[in-house]
């Protein structure tokens, strides 16, 4: 492909932070599942670039099979396993904690315990 693996995997693991941390994700689909027009949008986001890159770099992510499911306005689709999205999440995590977003009371509350807050 034109873009490189890890720009890739980079934006799948912060779209597979972004639905298991999301509110309304997580209420509609626990988290495992999101519509296309979200992912599409989230991943556009994630690119910097022309409107025609753009396409071509979602392509690219979608043809590595990591995505499942819907490929077009209003359908669903989800990671492959949910282990490849809970890995890819644990990476963006990772990366945010090399960012120095980690501290007590504020990262894990924010996001580790966010479930908690909407199901108790």
């Amino acid at each position: 492909g034109n873009f490189s693996t890890d720009k890739k995997i980079d934006a799948l693991a912060k779209l597979g932070f972004y639905m298991q941390t999301n509110p309304e994700i997580i209420q509609k689909y626990g988290g495992r599942l999101v519509d296309y027009n979200t992912a599409r949008s989230f991943l556009d986001g994630e690119f910097s670039g022309s409107d025609e890159s753009k396409t071509k770099f979602f392509n690219e992510i979608w043809e590595s099979g990591l995505l499942v499911g819907g490929v077009k306005e209003g359908e669903l689709c989800r990671f492959l396993h949910l282990t490849i999205q809970e890995y890819l999440t644990a990476r963006a995590i990772k990366t945010k904690l090399d960012e120095k977003e980690f501290t007590v009371g504020g990262f894990i509350d924010k996001y580790v315990r966010y479930e908690d807050k909407i199901f108790s």
